[in-house]
């Protein structure tokens, strides 16, 4: 993606162009999550692809940001709305714990 181009819109929408130029990745936050969607610059969907937000898991926002985390303009977008790589990496871990310590009471 060509991160050096991302931007913030005035309804506070993180875009970025994807590698090719083509699409533009977007990042919206809500109450619900981080919502994301890919769309043609035009922002028309993407072939083959509804264009429609979806709701990342934090897994998912963890494999973005990333991949986009070293651009300041999204890593600060990220950071405002209280995501860090940091953050995502302890909750996953505390996930993962949780989870072993479930299985090993089960046995």
């Amino acid at each position: 993606m060509n991160r050096e181009k991302a931007r913030v819109t005035a309804d506070d929408k993180l875009r970025m162009p994807s590698l090719s130029g083509e699409s533009v990745h977007e990042y919206s936050a809500t109450k619900e999550g981080i919502l994301y969607r890919l769309t043609k610059v035009d922002g028309s969907p993407q072939k083959g692809r509804v264009g429609l937000w979806k709701v990342l898991s934090p897994s998912d926002i963890l494999k973005h940001l990333v991949t986009c985390e070293w651009q300041p303009t999204a890593a600060t977008w990220f950071k405002r709305h209280g995501i860090t790589i940091e953050q995502l990496r302890a909750q996953r871990e505390v996930e993962r714990k949780r989870k072993l310590h479930e299985v090993r009471r089960k046995r």
